[in-house]
């Protein structure tokens, strides 16, 4: 009876609220406040609108952006960031991306068979962290700078194989969680200055690639893995090697996640913009991240007056930042160097050169606008 009762009550109060209008609302968690207002969508730090004029440097430029915001960076020279604190600020200023230049290569990090010695390149990354820098490794297995005790060893392929091993493990997991990306295999397809061979090809064969690529991701599975190689950029009879050499890995399931063009480029050759475009689109394509990696513009063939060489430079390096842009999977441009004061190309041309954005007194050329305007979209 009681039942009955209790239905039939259950049965009034519903017909009530129906006939009403009314509906449930379910109650809110009484500790926790309800704001009636919706919360708006979260503006993209990069889509943020902040007027050009109030951009200052370039890692505000491509955080700000209004096209796209991609990654800017630099190579830094050890000697330079002991020596230069005007060097060091500008470094930390400007970009949000460092790559040591020398430092982090074999010849430094593994002097000798019993001895790792990260002192310096520990020095570059901890400068990178304290501002806000993310950190490419470049690079662990190159034909040049490899020590003499392992170009001199006589070492079979099985021996090398365990010291290569040994040294991607111990470099990459040392530094496991603070860089973000290697250079693991460098210039695959060049050989060294003396026209011979890579020691890891001679020895090992091409397989050297894959196992270098294995034994980085083991050490850190986080990181992005790159390959890299220069005189790529444009379609060419190298890069169809380069294409097809990193084909091969991705079908072979080798833990690759981009490719690197250097981009040490000269204003005196030509660089169609839709060439270079459709060259590391299709790189892209392979399911890959694409990068400039080394960016500079020699300018020292070039007949023209030096204002003429910085309006052609400018106007190439803002052509790389908005290729970049303009390919989904490009990740950013590194620049080999930021000062011609402390630039590369004089000592390998043996011919005075200007290539980078600030002058040998840290006046920024006009390259230095170009890519600021480029990188916030303008």
């Amino acid at each position: 009876m009681q039942l009955k009762r209790f239905l039939l009550a259950i049965s009034l109060i519903l017909l009530l609220l129906f006939s009403t209008g009314c509906t449930f609302i379910p109650q809110a968690d009484e500790n926790k406040a309800v704001d009636p207002t919706p919360m708006p969508a979260q503006t993209q730090p990069g889509k943020e609108k902040v007027p050009f004029q109030d951009i200052h440097t370039l890692r505000d430029a491509a955080l700000y952006s209004q096209k796209r915001t991609i990654s800017i960076g630099t190579a830094a020279n050890i000697d330079a960031f002991h020596a230069d604190t005007t060097y060091q600020t500008i470094m930390g200023r400007e970009f949000n991306i460092l790559v040591a230049e020398n430092v982090m290569k074999m010849y430094v990090t593994h002097p000798d068979i019993d001895t790792f010695n990260f002192i310096q390149s520990d020095e570059l990354v901890n400068f990178a962290r304290q501002h806000g820098m993310q950190i490419e490794g470049a690079n662990l297995i190159w034909s040049n700078q490899v020590p003499a005790w392992i170009t001199n060893g006589g070492y079979t392929r099985d021996e090398l194989l365990g010291i290569m091993k040994d040294y991607i493990t111990n470099v990459v997991g040392h530094y496991k969680g603070q860089i973000q990306s290697w250079i693991v295999v460098n210039e695959p397809l060049d050989t060294d200055e003396l026209n011979q061979q890579s020691i890891w090809e001679r020895i090992i064969g091409p397989q050297y690639i894959d196992y270098a690529f294995r034994w980085a991701h083991e050490a850190d599975p986080q990181a992005r893995l790159y390959i890299n190689e220069f005189n790529t950029e444009l379609v060419n009879e190298k890069s169809n090697r380069y294409y097809a050499l990193t084909q091969s890995l991705v079908q072979r399931k080798v833990p690759i996640n981009g490719i690197g063009f250097e981009g040490h480029l000269d204003i005196t050759l030509q660089y169609p913009y839709a060439q270079l475009v459709a060259n590391m689109k299709r790189f892209a394509n392979l399911g890959l991240q694409v990068q400039i990696t080394e960016a500079d513009i020699k300018l020292q063939n070039s007949p023209h007056t030096l204002p003429e060489k910085f309006t052609q430079q400018a106007t190439l390096y803002a052509e790389l930042i908005h290729a970049c842009q303009d390919i989904k999977q490009c990740t950013g441009v590194i620049l080999w160097g930021f000062t011609d004061r402390y630039t590369w190309i004089p000592n390998f041309t043996h011919h005075p050169d200007q290539p980078l954005i600030f002058d040998n007194q840290y006046q920024p050329k006009p390259a230095y606008t170009a890519i600021k305007k480029a990188l916030y979209g303008t």
